[in-house]
């Protein structure tokens, strides 16, 4: 039941964002430091 709620709350969180474009996503690109970082 948890892992439902986690979705449906990724879900709705995510359904008004935008993929970044190409010059959006090289900026923040910038911050990682390592391949196996993660970025949300």
């Amino acid at each position: 039941m948890v892992d439902y709620f986690g979705e449906l709350c990724t879900n709705v969180y995510e359904s008004d964002k935008y993929l970044a474009g190409e010059k959006v996503l090289k900026f923040y690109l910038l911050f990682v430091k390592h391949k196996a970082m993660k970025v949300i």
